[in-house]
């Protein structure tokens, strides 16, 4: 869904996704399971993705 828009991915109801931040760490990096897919995003874009997936979370659990 984030590669039609990324407000494609923020309005819908998926929360499969995941959002890291990476570090100039390569341990870190070569520790990180391999995806089948991932796209480089800016920091801006990750602190928009990370607080919509927190929020979807969120009402997933009052929910349950």
């Amino acid at each position: 869904m984030f590669k039609q828009s990324k407000e494609t991915l923020m309005n819908s109801n998926n929360y499969d996704f995941m959002a890291f931040r990476f570090t100039q760490w390569k341990q870190v990096e070569e520790e990180l399971p391999e995806w089948d897919e991932h796209i480089t995003i800016d920091e801006t874009t990750y602190f928009e993705l990370y607080s919509n997936l927190c929020k979807k979370m969120q009402a997933l659990v009052q929910y349950l």
